[in-house]
């Protein structure tokens, strides 16, 4: 196990948190500083003590392609592949049967039955945390329990987003967060960027260092939380609404299509018009659904509530439709888009803090120096959001077909 632990396989900056026993540690900063691939490395290392891990993302499909890969590679780049049974989901240390298991944040059910074969759950790692609401931290920090040699560890990498994101509120507000480290009696975190990365190429040091675009420099560059300012809904508030109650009547939904490389997104929201007040409840997204099966969860996130979708995608509607769903297009005349904005804009927008994927959108959603907007982190759940208030924006003007 020793000879793992070198500087053959690890950068000097991570070095010093190998055997880290904080319960909280936070891996931040700008991409291709190597937080991913030291935390992989330490995770298959640490099986070799009777560790059993638990790695998540806020989206299953996700993790095939990125957190399982990393600890596949983590297990080559050390030769050990002939040391552990692999199956999709599933790895396995022969020599001492301690688990690394995989679970997306977005199937709860299968969450909770998780269970290693032998022992408990002494580790969790959330990749890329800022994609994670607030309660399923909070849910995942519970099934650290039971008896143990091991001290349980909470480990957390991302990117850091916008500074109304619960990390922020958490774990950054009221420090110095430049700081490279910052430790205390069960908290650990680690700023890095590129430059702690001896193992990038070149091309990689000159992509992250010609970067352009002032957010994308900020975040992925040099990993710094971003405030509000080029934001375009800078009327967005985030706090917590578990505590409110809603009259139906206020209640709207909006769905933007997707599949695969684009979710399928939408929001239930309620809006107060006499004092010009939005809540964004709830959101739900969802990769490579089929009709049927987007039907399904719509009729649990929105029950008998009208729909209004994207109007392109008018075969999806009237399959919704023929499925039981109240779905309905929404009107797009000329300027639509500019013109809901600027409408969302004279509203105050209270979001509940733990919708991680609305709150990534809405930081990402910028003016560019030329005034145009880019959308760093996509916009569909600020389209699901333009069109449950469609009808309210144009007044006679709305359009639903029976």
């Amino acid at each position: 196990m020793e000879e793992l632990l070198s500087r053959e396989y690890f950068n000097d900056i991570y070095m010093p948190f190998l055997n880290a026993t904080e319960r909280y540690q936070l891996f931040y900063g700008g991409a291709g500083s190597g937080k991913s691939v030291f935390i992989a490395s330490r995770i298959v290392a640490d099986c070799f003590l009777g560790r059993n891990t638990l790695i998540t993302r806020q989206v299953a499909s996700r993790i095939r392609n990125s957190c399982f890969n990393e600890i596949l590679k983590a297990v080559r780049r050390f030769d050990l592949m002939h040391c552990f049974d692999i199956k999709e989901g599933l790895i396995s240390c022969k020599a001492t049967g301690a688990q690394i298991l995989f679970s997306g944040l977005d199937d709860a059910d299968k969450l909770k039955s998780i269970t290693p074969e032998r022992g408990v759950i002494t580790d969790i790692w959330i990749e890329e945390a800022t994609e994670t609401d607030y309660d399923s931290f909070k849910q995942l920090d519970k099934r650290l329990r039971g008896v143990s040699p091991h001290k349980k560890r909470m480990t957390l990498s991302f990117n850091p987003s916008d500074k109304s994101h619960w990390l922020y509120e958490n774990y950054f507000k009221g420090r110095e967060i430049l700081r490279p480290v910052h430790k205390s009696e069960n908290l650990i975190m680690l700023h890095s960027t590129y430059k702690d990365n001896r193992f990038l190429t070149e091309d990689d040091v000159a992509a992250l260092e010609n970067e352009k675009d002032a957010y994308y420099r900020s975040v992925y560059t040099l990993g710094l939380w971003e405030d509000t300012r080029g934001q375009v809904l800078d009327n967005v508030i985030f706090e917590d609404c578990s505590g409110k109650t809603f009259d139906t009547k206020t209640l709207r939904c909006g769905l933007d299509f997707g599949f695969s490389k684009d979710p399928s997104c939408a929001v239930l929201l309620s809006y107060d018009k006499q004092n010009k007040l939005i809540y964004v409840i709830k959101e739900m997204v969802l990769y490579s659904h089929t009709n049927d099966r987007l039907a399904e969860k719509l009729r649990i996130f929105s029950p008998n509530i009208n729909i209004f979708c994207d109007s392109a995608e008018p075969k999806s509607i009237a399959e919704l439709r023929r499925l039981g769903i109240r779905a309905f297009p929404v009107r797009k005349p000329k300027d639509a888009r500019q013109f809901s904005l600027q409408w969302l804009k004279q509203h105050t927008i209270v979001a509940d803090s733990g919708l991680s994927t609305f709150q990534k959108e809405i930081a990402g959603f910028r003016y560019t120096d030329k005034g145009d907007i880019k959308a760093n982190a996509g916009d569909h759940l600020i389209d699901a959001l333009r069109y449950a208030l469609n009808s309210d924006m144009f007044y006679k003007k709305a359009f639903i077909s029976n």
